[in-house]
């Protein structure tokens, strides 16, 4: 049988970290089970004419499907079944809605989570080697009725599972590379999508040994970008890895995600001397009230602040994510949030406006009172705009509120990119008396700048004259 895997283009910006490591990983372990005929297309560098000239010669395409690129996944669905192959949707957004997914005629299967067994079980069956009735994970439509089989089933032990399928995507990964040490997240944050505990079951570890052994094989040199949930949730494990990885030599660089009741002076200084450049912290609001209520963040802002300030000292920059635009969040609440941000010493920051991501508590409750305005996926942009309208704020309130963000921290010279609402700070790691001092600095030479480009204008102007 022959399979293409496709990751679709979605509708912003394309990470340049690399293409879906998930499929990677699929490739890998249909590989190592005898199934070598897979071929890859990833539409942020694959042109659509290979696209159609791949589709042509497979039996099966598989599609990874965000919801973001949701449209994206079904033009790709359509295409394909126009050849007559069978089409099978993976990923976060037919994970939580495989009823809606199965709706459009052009897709057979949809697998649930967690992939690799239930997508081997599937082709296993579609050759006349199993029973579609007996995988676990899995969608599909059987004489007119959509059957949907919930996963019970995880894969326990991580090492298990071979390295991904690098090779997959014609990618060039000379430099940098996407890397997986874990799977899950023991967090039930109400904002975050399942895909994080109920898609991908309990949190789990690859071993130390099998982790140190893929980054010897693919990243030896590398700057390494972990993308997993938090790399930082069992400290003895994180410091195990560190260790081994200052032990071996590697010279990596790297980032992750991680979590302030997680840090410490000690584990990041010990990070940061095994090759870590940057950590992301989602702190999300500055209102204790909103982290403990709606939220559910399991977060004390008095700890962030130590960590932050730990980072410094340690020269680790963290990088705060927050938001704003979240169902019981008042305005008030908002301007803390901004006021937080811009009053701690990040490395950078990036907010992100409150968005109802299907199968999220967000969504349940925006929907149940009847506060999402628009049911079009592709309308859900947590970067430029808001969906919601509540008895608090509105559309109109949040853009405001946008604006008045990029606003403050351009009055305080922090670098600013409006289109991703990310924010850079120029004094990182500077005392605030030296902090001012910078300020002033460059004030100070800016007007100086300013008058003598004024003096050679007036000039030239007057010879001209």
């Amino acid at each position: 049988m022959k399979i293409l895997l496709v990751n679709p283009k979605p509708v912003d910006a394309y990470t340049v970290y690399g293409p879906s490591l998930g499929l990677c990983y699929l490739s890998g372990y249909l590989k190592e089970r005898g199934l070598h005929d897979i071929e890859g297309i990833d539409l942020n560098l694959d042109s659509h004419e290979r696209l159609v000239e791949a589709i042509r010669t497979v039996d099966l395409v598989g599609v990874y499907c965000s919801t973001k690129a949701l449209r994206q996944s079904l033009e790709v669905a359509v295409l394909a079944k126009k050849f007559g192959k069978t089409v099978v949707f993976g990923g976060p957004h037919p994970s939580v809605l495989p009823e809606d997914i199965l709706k459009n005629k052009s897709v057979d299967f949809v697998i649930l989570s967690e992939g690799e067994e239930s997508f081997h079980a599937l082709v296993e069956a579609m050759q006349g080697r199993g029973d579609l009735s007996s995988i676990d994970g899995i969608g599909y439509r059987c004489e007119g009725t959509t059957v949907i089989k919930p996963r019970t089933k995880f894969i326990k032990d991580l090492d298990t599972i071979p390295f991904p399928d690098r090779e997959l995507f014609g990618f060039d990964y000379s430099k940098s590379v996407t890397f997986c040490a874990t799977r899950g997240c023991p967090y039930k944050c109400s904002n975050c999508q399942p895909a994080l505990s109920l898609q991908t079951c309990a949190f789990r570890m690859r071993s130390v040994d099998n982790v140190i052994e893929e980054l010897r094989l693919v990243a030896r040199g590398k700057q390494v970008h972990f993308i997993d949930n938090d790399l930082t949730v069992n400290k003895i494990w994180l410091r195990t890895l560190c260790e081994r990885m200052i032990e071996e030599k590697l010279a990596i660089i790297w980032g992750c995600q991680g979590r302030v009741n997680t840090l410490s002076g000690e584990i990041m200084s010990l990070m940061k001397r095994a090759g870590c450049i940057n950590v992301g912290v989602g702190i999300e609001s500055g209102s204790q009230e909103l982290l403990d209520g709606f939220l559910k963040k399991q977060l004390d802002l008095s700890r962030a602040e130590q960590v932050i300030a730990q980072s410094v000292e340690v020269g680790l920059p963290l990088h705060g994510w927050f938001i704003i635009g979240i169902p019981t969040e008042t305005l008030a609440d908002m301007s803390r949030t901004v006021e937080f941000a811009l009053n701690h010493d990040f490395a950078t920051v990036g907010f992100s406006i409150g968005t109802p991501w299907p199968g999220t508590v967000f969504h349940a409750v925006a929907s149940a009172h009847d506060w999402i305005l628009t049911s079009d996926w592709e309308k859900f942009n947590e970067k430029l705009f808001s969906s919601l309208q509540t008895t608090d704020w509105g559309t109109d309130d949040i853009a405001t509120k946008r604006q008045e963000i990029i606003c403050k921290f351009r009055e305080k010279d922090w670098i600013v990119n409006e289109s991703d609402f990310v924010f850079i700070n120029p004094y990182w790691g500077k005392g605030p008396v030296l902090r001012a001092a910078v300020w002033l600095f460059r004030r100070l030479r800016l007007n100086h700048v300013t008058k003598a480009v004024r003096r050679v204008v007036r000039t030239v102007r007057r010879r001209l004259s």
